[in-house]
């Protein structure tokens, strides 16, 4: 390669290095080390290691020096190569705030005019750092007395009480001159071992937490004191326990007299790497002593005599590695070091920068997918959603209740209007009664007539009083079909509901973002779709399933069937009061203890027998009254009345058509017409004085089987013992249908709450993370770019979080622009 080519390739790289550390120096003013481990060399050194001294001898300018710690915050030398006459520009980067929190942003503030003399360096510098020092750095008032003051002024205001000690924001040097590399480093403060612990853990915090990741470790190492003694040292070695980031300057080489052969001996093995090896190895320098410094000799004359040290000092001068002595070939090194390492870092910066972009957006998801799941859980005070669902799931119940088979056990042609309208069975299962705009119409009212003519249309082969399966389950599936509509309303209402309240959120979250607001709401209007589709396909199914009779919930439908079977019997016997609001505030007047009590007989009066005598009816509050008693207790009463009545007179009991034939009375004509009711009479009068009369007859009658030994007995009991109807079997059928659509009902109202809750809003939040992060690609750092494009409009209103996604933009805008 001839000299012109490699001119060529030195021009090119020197372009490169400068362009590099141009670029770092932009990314340092973004607040780009806040999130990315940018590539930097740090200087580090116990006090009094010879620190100042080699960094006046890379920078070429003079800094403070006092007895005991001078340097308190860190200090950023950035070299440039120019054409022009050398100049330098002090700025203070703030990146924390007094209690040490990192800011959103770096403030970047410059600190009085351009410098065109070295020596003015010196006192900028304490000034600078007197600034940096006092509670706002930025507070102009001060830098402009600052800015005037002398070095003993300066020494005065930083005495002062509000004064801090240290301070991790940083001064920043820019120097521009024909004679420097492109080239910069941090100088940290020395590390300190007789002051306060608080202080001292400061510093050794604020060196630890500079010489990590990608960062070379530029450790001074006075050969005045052995290796395994240095602090800073130590330091290095626990932040690279390799070795890989670390270069040992040794400084002071001349304070080793000729008399130290063993200590010179032990520091050649270091240097030629024999001895505590590093990756990078050790460099030597030698730099002005007290009385050169006083002569105030030039920094060329300075690198003059340090290299003719070197080179007429033994053993230096006999050492195997000569390119190691110099603070020339030390800063050659760290130029190229630096570059290398940049270049290197860059397409890994490029994509920490994408990941972080990535990981905001991320982080900005889950908090919104994370305040869904609050709204549909109801917690964290996110509570309209959860009640208003609930509101509607309560219509939902009633909308299902009003589907209820409408049973009358009369005939078409018995009840008055006035009896449908004092109609209400509620109280049958306790149930609270219906509102009247929400009962049916007298045209959905099935009779007793129209029962027997539905299971003789569906008979084939059956038996009498055996009605037809088929019969059944047609009447069942009457109502089931009903619950369509209201099962489709109850699931829209709550739709609309959490849509809208997705929607508002989505809006909420990602206002400052519109093009990620655009991509998000299009994907979870998709996904609402899907999960839309997949319910209503489970909830017309759970409908499906209820067109087909089965339940393994069998003592419910039995008791359930026995109740309005004897509810059924007597209504038709009339010795029911069809309002259930004076059947319950009769029931309220007397407590169960008291229903049981026996009757007080009248003074001096025989007491009241229960049954009839031989002649009629015995001498009892109802006695008027009569019942016919069936199955066990009228065999009990049958062989009580037997002993005190020698024939009964016969009656015929009437008959009328019916499925089955009429069924004789077990007891005789005696009580074939002894009923523990009124006649029948669909048209009973609501009167509550006589309604409280009949409770308490019928409760008298269950006291006295109570005494002959029929214990635990209820009203309902009292009327299965009335006579066999001619419409027995339609009583059968329709308590049968009614008791089925009680479990079924119980089951349905439920099952829809709990499948749109869990299978639709649970599931569908718990994936909208995981949807989302997959939908818009986050881990294409373009896309992310793209999504937070902020608007304009509201760039102003930013939170901690937007202010990072920002600097990152900022941050990749400018790797962009450098072709990364």
């Amino acid at each position: 390669m001839d000299s012109q080519d490699s001119n060529i390739l030195s021009s090119e790289y020197a372009t490169r290095r400068k362009r590099l550390m141009d670029l770092i120096t932009q990314l340092r003013g973004l607040g780009a080390q806040a999130d990315l481990d940018l590539p930097r060399i740090v200087c580090i050194g116990n006090q009094s290691a010879g620190k100042s001294s080699l960094v006046e001898a890379i920078s070429g300018i003079t800094v403070p020096r006092d007895a005991g710690t001078c340097t308190r915050c860190p200090t950023e030398c950035r070299l440039a190569a120019s054409n022009g006459k050398w100049e330098c520009q002090v700025s203070l980067r703030i990146e924390f705030d007094i209690k040490g929190k990192r800011l959103a942003k770096p403030k970047i503030v410059p600190f009085g005019s351009m410098i065109k003399e070295k020596p003015l360096v010196e006192i900028a510098l304490r000034r600078a750092q007197a600034q940096i020092l006092t509670g706002d750095p930025t507070d102009k008032g001060i830098m402009a007395k600052l800015l005037t003051m002398s070095e003993d002024e300066i020494r005065s205001f930083s005495e002062q009480a509000d004064v801090q000690k240290f301070s991790k924001n940083t001064i920043c040097l820019d120097i521009t001159a024909p004679d420097v590399v492109d080239f910069q480093f941090i100088d940290l403060p020395g590390i300190i071992q007789n002051a306060e612990p608080e202080l001292v853990d400061m510093v050794e915090t604020m060196v630890t937490e500079n010489i990590t990741g990608n960062s070379i470790i530029l450790v001074t190492l006075p050969m005045s004191d052995d290796l395994e003694n240095q602090k800073a040292a130590r330091l290095a070695q626990i932040a690279d326990p390799k070795g890989r980031r670390t270069i040992g300057v040794l400084t002071k080489p001349d304070t080793l007299t000729a008399g130290s052969v063993r200590s010179r001996a032990n520091w050649v093995d270091i240097i030629e790497g024999r001895k505590h090896p590093l990756h990078h190895g050790y460099y030597c320098t030698r730099q002005p002593d007290d009385s050169e410094r006083a002569r105030k000799i030039s920094p060329e004359e300075a690198r003059k005599v340090e290299m003719d040290f070197f080179q007429q000092t033994e053993p230096w001068s006999t050492c195997t590695e000569p390119s190691r002595f110099g603070t020339k070939n030390l800063v050659d090194k760290l130029s190229n070091l630096l570059t290398h390492i940049t270049d290197k870092a860059l397409p890994g910066l490029r994509q920490k920068v994408d990941e972080s972009l990535a990981i905001s957006t991320a982080n900005m998801i889950t908090g919104f997918s994370n305040e869904a799941q609050s709204h549909v859980d109801g917690t964290n005070a996110h509570v309209a959603l959860v009640q208003g669902n609930r509101a509607v799931y309560t219509k939902f119940k009633i909308a299902i209740r009003k589907t209820v088979p409408e049973f009358r056990p009369f005939l078409k042609k018995e009840p008055s209007a006035a009896t449908l309208a004092r109609w209400d069975d509620s109280s049958v299962l306790d149930e609270e009664p219906l509102q009247p705009s929400d009962k049916s119409s007298n045209e959905s009212i099935i009779y007793l007539d129209d029962l027997r003519k539905h299971i003789l249309s569906s008979r084939t082969h059956e038996l009498p009083d055996i009605v037809p399966y088929p019969a059944k389950v047609q009447s069942i599936q009457a109502f089931v079909k009903l619950w369509e509509d209201p099962i489709s309303d109850c699931f829209t209402k709550v739709n609309e509901g959490f849509k809208k309240t997705l929607m508002d959120l989505i809006h909420e979250h990602f206002l400052r973002f519109p093009g990620l607001e655009a991509n998000i709401r299009a994907l979870v209007i998709s996904e609402i779709e899907k999960y839309e589709t997949q319910i209503l396909g489970l909830l017309q199914n759970l409908r499906r399933l209820e067109t087909v009779p089965f339940t393994q919930n069998e003592h419910y439908l039995s008791v359930t069937t026995d109740k309005w079977h004897s509810h059924y019997k007597a209504v038709r016997a009339g010795a029911v009061d069809l309002n259930a609001s004076t059947r319950k505030s009769v029931a309220a007047d007397q407590s169960t203890a008291a229903l049981f009590k026996p009757p007080v007989p009248p003074t001096n009066s025989a007491p009241t027998p229960f049954f009839p005598s031989p002649n009629g009816f015995g001498n009892t509050p109802s006695s008027s009254a009569s019942f016919s008693f069936g199955g066990k207790l009228a065999s009990q009463a049958s062989q009580a009345t037997s002993a005190s009545q020698s024939e009964a007179t016969p009656q015929a009991a009437p008959v009328a058509p019916s499925l089955g034939a009429p069924k004789p009375s077990p007891f005789g004509s005696a009580f074939s017409s002894f009923n523990p009711g009124p006649s029948p009479s669909p048209a009973v009068t609501a009167n509550p004085n006589k309604a409280k009369e009949d409770v308490e007859r019928r409760a008298n009658i269950l006291h006295m089987l109570a005494v002959e030994g029929f214990e635990d007995l209820t009203f309902s009991d009292l009327d299965r013992l009335r006579a066999p109807d001619e419409y027995e079997t339609e009583l059968k059928f329709a308590a049968e249908v009614r008791a089925y659509f009680q479990v079924s009902y119980k089951r349905i109202i439920d099952f829809v709450p709990l499948l749109i809750n869990h299978n639709y809003l649970s599931d569908l939040v718990s994936s909208l993370q995981r949807v989302l992060i997959r939908g818009l690609a986050l881990g294409d750092g373009t896309r992310a770019a793209t999504y937070l494009a902020e608007d304009p409009h509201v760039v102003s209103a930013r939170t901690k979080l937007t202010s990072k996604q920002k600097r990152l933009l900022e941050v990749r805008d400018e790797l962009v622009k450098f072709g990364v």
